[in-house]
């Protein structure tokens, strides 16, 4: 809230700043404009100066402090990276002396809604969410505003979940009393830590997102059809109706209001909602895409994720369309193998692919360009930027002929040449003046007779003044004299102190300074106001052009917007070519039934940052006949790296990559579920057993036939007979019951048994070479079982004191005296649960000495 003072001791600028102040939200920072600056008044200027560092003054005890408006939006991106929302009051009218100047909002800059600076690109989009829930049912509404982008979709909690997550939204609106336990597995806090004592919002640093709480109103469903409606006529809400979506319609609707009314944004651009539906693609929950690391490592480090590993785009347009390809794998086999068609098509051409990516190197970002043009927020930097890009788009048509692929030939036809439109901006544009970001004669000379009329009188003004002072310095016999300019006083004629003896009558004062006075002269206020409305008409004729220029564009922008498209298609397919070549990564081949027959298989990431010749590669072979592998060994041995290779294998199949192996056969995936590593939900009040058996009771839950399923250490958090036989039970489910797709990691040694009573069970091991001086890891998987997880020796590695491990030798022997085997053979009801094969000695499990471990 503005400081409370009595209105009748307020100015009327004042006044009229909090009748504006009053309308936004609280939370909002006001950028109030007087004249050439933007002003911050009361508690936005405490925070403004200590966000962007600016200095804080007073006046009339009121704080306050300003920014020039032309730096405007670099202040605004760095308070928005914050988390805060700024809303930019404009002067509507020109000032006139002793009257009010008229001041409106024009918009309302927010993390969600705010596009980079002038010239610069992003690979990643920047979305606005809305999200509402009904029963199980989560509609979910995001856009990216730099790019016109607008999604929506309708799921269940645990997908939603994994889709907030790969989108990392910049904002997102909640209805006041929303479930919040969708979001707070993604936002890593508690659920009661995500809605704060005062809203209207939060700001989670952690994931650089503002929550924004709505009163439930704006989420009105005969509103929502409305305003959707009425942009883009009743039949939009065919699609939901279709879809039964209401849940989407209210989030559509709540997003395109807190868009349109609360951030003033005009959206020329932004597109029919496009619906996203799971069934299209293969689901990746949170815990998936953190245990895969997609898009951040476990140690914060972006650049040892996959996407960071199969980025090879050169445009921001393919970089974001790859992040979007990653975050839905598809599950249309004709989908998947036509982009891996078109790779092929690429590798087989390899002088024309590195040709189309050097022009697509020089092609921007034709997306975010125009979104500029469309809002009105175009410089002639970003008319001449586009050109360039424009410049691309026929040389990239022609390198695409003659290829004989179908998606080649489609991408090739989309793709439409603006040759005229970039003689137009050739023809108008001074690359020169527009390159270094001025506002003024950015218009080449000879482009419009009117706008050279008006240059010819300034210049010609000019050298009269030239000539003028000349004469002056001659008359006066001042040889200091000079003509100067101010936007106050105009241009003057300077005199110093030392030479006001030597000034003539016919000079009129009009300023003195501590060491010079101003003056002027008839004739020079006569050329003055020539050269002054001479260049004002050529500002407005300079702007009257670049609008001409930019509706010229626009005339042609939804090709522009296809062609860009293409291109970003183009640019990331042409990047996994370069990929497959880099680091010879192999065409998989689909088949109709679940298997997973890998030969020579790479981790994707771990072989760039090791290099393919120190990485070890390693075969998977999982069908129906042998759908589940149990897997042993010694920790670091490279268990859980064998289980997420395999993943990240099938992933980037599913999303038309090419994969790092020597050979893959695989069947379509529905889901990739994972149970590996550490959780980081401690800091939510989860213990990591309560964690783990969570994310296992969603995989039973959930998995099908057509699901592979990753599981590293199971029960491990508890203890021991209540860890084994959750292991035991959690096999037995999923190879019975479920019949997925298995890998399942474990030190439990007994459960090498079920591969006794079930045929497609087997068990596999991490290899491990002994040694006089030790044991050093092969990293190779072969079939067989580990009987020993050497322990002490990985303990050794780490660094334990020497009496530990001696005594862990020690006790280790003794145990191992009592018995020759530690196996438990344990069954269902009906089987028996010690076999002849597998005797147990269960005082093995016994301290030493007292006759009891446990007791």
């Amino acid at each position: 809230m503005v400081e409370s003072s009595s209105s009748a001791s307020l100015t009327p600028m004042l006044q009229q700043y909090q009748e504006l102040k009053a309308k936004l939200s609280a939370d909002c920072l006001l950028f109030f404009q007087l004249g050439d600056f933007f002003e911050l008044f009361y508690e936005d200027a405490t925070e403004a100066s200590r966000l962007l560092g600016l200095t804080l003054t007073s006046r009339q005890g009121v704080p306050m402090c300003g920014l020039p408006c032309q730096n405007a939006l670099h202040y605004i991106g760095r308070l928005v990276q914050q988390g805060k929302r700024v809303a930019i009051c404009e002067q509507a009218e020109p000032a006139r002396p002793g009257q009010l100047v008229r001041r409106m909002i024009t918009r309302v800059w927010s993390p969600g809604s705010y596009w980079e600076e002038e010239g610069s690109s992003v690979v990643e989009n920047r979305f606005c969410a809305a999200l509402w829930g009904e029963g199980d049912l989560w509609g979910l509404a995001y856009a990216d505003l730099g790019t016109g982008e607008f999604f929506v979709t309708q799921e269940r909690g645990e997908e939603t979940k994994g889709i907030l997550f790969s989108l990392r939204p910049r904002e997102v609106l909640l209805s006041h009393g929303a479930k919040a336990e969708v979001l707070a597995e993604w936002l890593g806090e508690k659920e009661e830590n995500i809605f704060p004592c005062e809203p209207p919002s939060h700001y989670v640093e952690s994931a650089r997102t503002l929550l924004v709480f709505r009163s439930p109103e704006r989420f009105d469903q005969n509103l929502a059809q409305e305003r959707l409606a009425g942009r883009w006529g009743r039949e939009i809400l065919e699609s939901f109706r279709l879809r039964n979506a209401t849940a989407a319609l209210r989030a559509a609707g709540a997003l395109l209001e807190y868009l349109e009314e609360e951030l003033h944004q005009k959206l020329p651009s932004l597109a029919r909602p496009r619906w996203l539906c799971c069934p299209d693609w293969m689901v990746l929950d949170t815990a998936a895409q953190r245990t895969l690391e997609l898009w951040e490592s476990s140690s914060g480090d972006r650049r040892f994720t996959l996407v960071a590993a199969i980025d090879r785009t050169v445009t921001p347009g393919g970089g974001r369309l790859l992040r979007r390809w990653l975050a839905h794998p598809l599950r249309n086999r004709k989908a998947i193998e036509k982009r891996h068609e078109t790779i092929a098509g690429f590798l087989s051409h390899p002088e024309r692919r590195e040709e189309l990516r050097k022009v697509l190197a020089t092609l921007g970002d034709p997306q975010r360009q125009l979104t500029r043009i469309l809002h009105g927020m175009a410089s002639a930097r970003d008319l001449l930027a586009l050109k360039e890009s424009l410049r691309s788009f026929g040389p990239v048509r022609e390198y695409l002929q003659g290829f004989s692929v179908a998606r080649i030939s489609e991408l090739r036809e989309t793709i439409l040449p603006q040759a005229e439109l970039v003689e137009l901006l050739e023809q108008t544009l001074d690359p020169e003046s527009a390159s270094r970001g001025s506002s003024e004669g950015v218009i080449r000379e000879g482009r419009d007779a009117e706008l050279d009329r008006f240059r010819k009188t300034v210049q010609e003004g000019k050298n009269w003044m030239a000539k003028f002072l000349r004469e002056e310095q001659e008359k006066t016999a001042i040889r200091s004299l000079k003509i100067g300019y101010s936007e106050v006083l105009g241009y003057y004629l300077e005199v110093t102190k030392p030479n006001l003896s030597l000034v003539p009558p016919y000079y009129e004062r009009k300023q003195t300074l501590a060491h010079v006075e101003r003056y002027t002269t008839r004739e020079l206020r006569q050329v003055e106001w020539e050269i002054l409305e001479a260049q004002q008409k050529a500002r407005e004729r300079e702007k009257s052009i670049l609008e001409e220029l930019c509706q010229a564009i626009l005339q042609r922008g939804e090709a522009i917007h296809k062609t860009a498209e293409a291109l970003a298609e183009l640019d990331v397919l042409l990047g996994w070519a370069v990929l497959a070549t880099e680091r010879k990564y192999v065409r998989p081949e689909f088949v109709e039934e679940p298997c997973i027959e890998i030969e020579q298989g790479r981790h994707p990431v771990l072989e760039q940052v090791l290099g393919m010749a120190r990485f070890v590669p390693n075969d998977t072979f999982l069908n129906r006949q042998r759908r589940f592998i149990l897997l042993t060994g010694p920790n670091m041995a490279g268990k859980s790296t064998y289980l997420r290779q395999v993943a990240l294998i099938c992933l980037l199949a599913q999303i038309g990559c090419f994969v790092p192996a020597g050979r893959a056969r695989l069947g379509l995936l529905d889901r990739i579920f994972t149970r590996v590593g550490a959780s980081d939900e401690l800091a939510r009040g989860r213990s990591t057993f309560f964690v783990e058996m969570s994310e296992v009771s969603q995989i039973l839950a959930e998995a099908t036939q057509r699901s592979l399923v990753l599981l590293d250490e199971v029960g491990r958090g508890t203890d021991t007979y209540d860890g084994l036989a959750i292991a035991w039970a959690v096999a037995e489910h999923l190879y019975d019951r479920i019949g997925c797709l298995t890998l399942f990691a474990t030190h439990y040694h007994e459960l090498v048994a079920l591969s006794h009573e079930r045929p497609g069970i087997e068990t596999w091991q991490m290899s491990v070479e002994e040694g006089p001086e030790g044991i050093r890891f092969l990293h190779t998987v072969r079939p067989g079982e580990s009987d020993r997880s050497y322990g002490i020796f990985v303990a050794k590695l780490a660094g334990l004191p020497a009496a530990v491990l001696a005594r862990a030798q020690a006790l280790l022997e003794q145990w191992q005296r009592g018995s020759q085997r530690i196996r438990k053979k344990m069954a269902p009801p009906g089987r028996r649960l010690v076999t002849k094969n597998h005797q147990e000695d269960l005082e093995l499990f016994s301290h030493p000495g007292r006759g009891g471990m446990f007791a």
